[in-house]
């Protein structure tokens, strides 16, 4: 934790991301703390630690911001990471199947009489 408040010291923000992880399992001796955990992931995300940038979006996954977690998981891909550019993937992949659920549904709706549906759709493109 020393180094990962030090802002002087250049390993802070991988410091800070494995601080993070600590504190957010409850891992090497510290008490489990999710809320601390995320500051310090984000402290680290922030200042480009690829680890960090993963773990901080896995941790916003779980919290349900997938919106805030697929950027985190964007910049850890960016940097190389594989578990973060196979994450983002899968959440592409449910993201396409809960759209095309959605115009199924629309469409529906749309050629039962629904002229919000129609709206909707035309505002689609379709």
């Amino acid at each position: 934790r020393r180094i990962a408040d030090d802002p002087k010291d250049a390993r802070r923000f991988m410091a800070a991301g494995d601080y993070g992880a600590a504190l957010v399992l409850g891992a090497h001796g510290v008490e489990q703390n999710r809320e601390l955990g995320e500051i310090y992931l984000r402290r680290g995300a922030d200042g480009g630690d690829s680890g960090a940038q993963r773990n901080c979006g896995m941790l916003l996954l779980e919290s349900d911001r997938a919106a805030e977690a697929a950027e985190y998981l964007r910049q850890a891909a960016d940097q190389g990471d594989e578990e973060a550019a196979a994450t983002l993937l899968a959440l592409g992949k449910e993201a396409e199947q809960k759209r095309e659920q959605a115009v199924f549904k629309l469409r529906a709706l749309a050629s039962a009489g629904d002229e919000r549906a129609r709206a909707m759709l035309t505002e689609m493109g379709m």
